[in-house]
C-alpha cells in the first residue's frame, strides 16, 4: 500500500484507515469520518469551485435541446411562452 501510495501522491491524496478494530458498520464511518476530518477545507474548497461554476453555467442557459427533446430552465420561461 506503501509503494500505490508513492506512486500516487502527485496525482491523489491517499489515506489508511484500519477498519480491522470496528465492531460495527457505524464504528467504520466515525473512523472514516476522523481520517477525512483533516482534509475537510479541501473537500469544501472543491465543492465551492463547482457550485460556483455550475451557478454560472445555468445562469447563462435557458433551454438544452437534443434533437427532438428539450428542457427550458425555469429562469428562461415567461408568462407569455410557457406553453411552447
Amino acid at each position: 500500500m506503501k509503494e500505490v501510495k508513492r506512486q500516487l501522491t502527485n496525482r491523489y491524496l491517499c489515506l489508511f484507515v484500519d477498519l480491522q478494530k470496528a465492531a460495527s458498520s457505524e464504528d467504520a464511518i466515525v473512523e472514516l469520518s476522523l481520517a477525512l476530518r483533516p482534509h475537510n477545507t479541501l473537500w469544501c474548497k472543491t465543492k465551492n469551485l463547482f457550485t460556483n461554476a455550475l451557478g454560472k453555467l445555468v445562469g447563462n442557459i435557458e433551454e438544452l435541446n437534443l434533437g427532438e427533446v428539450g428542457i427550458t430552465l425555469r429562469a428562461g420561461l415567461t408568462l407569455g411562452h410557457w406553453e411552447e
